[in-house]
């Protein structure tokens, strides 16, 4: 399916965002190696989202993309939008997922409208599913239960409630997440899933009650 005309997808708008905010602060553009260690991305998917921004007429490169490059169509901040934070994890655990939430942040979204299905949660210390995220990461979610194979989601599970991975078989659905072997879901298994992750943000504006 195609995206509609002019729409950043979540990421692109994530990563406009910040080189807007870096240009106004330091009055250049950031390479390739800062956004990718502040939007927690690796080096190579930088690459390409620029790459994207620049079909896109967002940005302008003049040869490579070290720092040669200007933007075109500046990110505006209205479109930030505010999301509850609602709890916490640890070692890829939830320790609070509640209501009211225990903060808030603004954050890019490229559906602006559909803020209200967002959550996140803030890393107090990774696990082996969130191990690139740091110590005050944010780590964004989507509400949907129903997860497709390579989905990362916050699920509960048998009343524990886990960072995992999915992977969807024929005849069984299979959990990684911090077992040493893929976890294989029983019959008698009782699992919830309460969102998907979308983003993680290390540059947040965060407001926590």
């Amino acid at each position: 399916m195609r995206r509609p005309e002019n729409r950043l997808t979540e990421r692109e708008t994530m990563v406009l965002c910040e080189i807007c905010r870096h240009l106004r602060q330091h009055d250049r553009v950031p390479g390739i190696r800062e956004l990718a260690a502040v939007l927690s991305l690796q080096e190579s998917s930088v690459k390409y989202i620029l790459n994207s921004l620049r079909k896109q007429g967002c940005i302008e490169r003049s040869a490579s993309w070290s720092r040669n490059y200007k933007v075109l169509k500046p990110f505006d901040e209205k479109e930030l939008v505010t999301i509850p934070i609602v709890g916490f994890l640890k070692n890829d655990r939830v320790l609070a997922f509640r209501s009211p939430p225990v903060g808030e942040a603004r954050i890019t979204c490229a559906d602006g409208n559909s803020d209200h299905e967002l959550f996140a949660l803030q890393v107090l210390q990774g696990g082996p599913l969130s191990g690139s995220a740091s110590p005050g990461d944010l780590l964004v979610f989507r509400k949907r239960s129903v997860p497709t194979t390579g989905n990362t989601a916050i699920v509960n599970l048998n009343g524990d409630m886990k960072l995992v991975k999915f992977k969807l078989a024929r005849n069984a659905v299979m959990l990684h997440g911090d077992q040493e072997m893929p976890f294989q879901l029983r019959p008698s298994d009782r699992l919830r899933v309460d969102g998907i992750l979308i983003l993680s943000f290390s540059n947040a504006e965060v407001t926590m009650f």
